[in-house]
């Protein structure tokens, strides 16, 4: 059943995580030791199984285990999950494509004119980049579902480094699965150590950057890899929708909390350095099998602390006690 390391070299996340899934099927309780053995590169298990843990299909059974959870639910929890992104997205995109066929009719013969339409996820990739590093005084990012958003938050080594101009006021908003891609996380609390503000929350539809409130870069290649109906705008109508939608959105956003600041100022009596990292991400809404990855310690730990941070809290819910943390300002 071996198979040459080499054969996992190629393919998507997705498919390397469908070929690490049946692999963990066929072990039963699989580990690191026994996936390695069969050929698969430590560093593919490892991505593999956090998608997985994060898609519920299978959860951490101690350091480098796991157990396959009962793979019909499991499946059909995660397909709901993603039909029901997929129809929040096209329902995003047919609004959006709405609103530019309105623009473009107004605008009659100039029709053209402070609009341009992005042909490939490559000239999205470099039209987002753009902006992000020519903005000179304010800066909103949108990081959601599109895969060359995600491209520009991994760590400047892989990526090429995203290069921001001295002064610019910067506010990051990142979809919370974005956080489960590997090297995302540390990039992100890398830009709070520089002074940007960076929130997170649930289900963002597309992608994009508001540049200086002048220019707009849409990116839908998160509903069409292609990235078909993105643009680039610099409209005034179009910029102040995308300007309102971004301010209710960010209003609605957890912070991101830099957890890398042990001045004293964060209340650190309350509070040890690595609870206030646990309600960090537990704020963000991350499972405690990657709450327990990222901190380096056992779920059932996570778990534990968990249950005593809530009490402290008085919080009846995971997400009441994030909330609760922050206005504390334990966190």
């Amino acid at each position: 059943m071996a198979a040459g390391a080499g054969q996992h070299d190629t393919g998507s996340p997705d498919d390397l995580a469908r070929h690490v899934y049946v692999s963990m099927i066929r072990l039963g309780h699989p580990t690191l030791e026994m996936l390695v053995q069969m050929g698969i590169p430590e560093r593919k298990v490892r991505l593999a199984a956090d998608l997985l843990v994060a898609r519920g299909l299978v959860s951490s059974a101690g350091p480098d285990a796991w157990e396959v959870n009962a793979p019909e639910p499991a499946l059909q929890r995660w397909a709901d999950r993603m039909e029901q992104d997929a129809r929040e997205m096209r329902a995003s995109a047919a609004n959006l494509s709405a609103m530019w066929q309105q623009a473009t009719q107004e605008a009659g013969p100039a029709a053209d004119e402070g609009l341009e339409l992005l042909g490939s996820a490559e000239a999205v990739a470099l039209a987002t980049r753009t902006m992000v590093e020519r903005s000179e005084r304010r800066l909103w990012w949108v990081v959601g579902a599109s895969e060359p958003a995600r491209r520009l938050l991994q760590p400047p080594a892989e990526a090429g480094e995203v290069v921001l101009r001295p002064g610019v006021q910067v506010g990051i908003l990142v979809d919370r699965p974005v956080l489960e891609v590997p090297g995302v996380l540390p990039e992100l609390e890398r830009h709070l150590s520089l002074g940007r503000q960076v929130r997170v929350i649930n289900r963002l539809a597309f992608s994009g950057v508001l540049s200086d409130e002048e220019v707009v870069v849409l990116d839908l290649c998160g509903s069409d890899p292609d990235g078909d109906g993105s643009f680039q705008a610099r409209r005034p109508n179009i910029v102040a929708a995308v300007h309102g939608w971004v301010g209710i959105v960010w209003g609605e956003a957890v912070p991101l909390t830099s957890i890398m600041d042990r001045s004293g100022h964060l209340h650190a009596h309350s509070v040890d350095a690595r609870d206030r990292r646990i309600l960090a991400l537990l704020a963000t809404g991350l499972s405690d099998q990657v709450i327990a990855r990222d901190c380096g310690i056992s779920t059932r730990t996570v778990e534990r602390r968990v249950r005593d941070l809530m009490n402290r809290l008085t919080a009846t819910t995971r997400f009441q006690a994030g909330v609760q943390a922050v206005r504390r300002g334990w966190i």
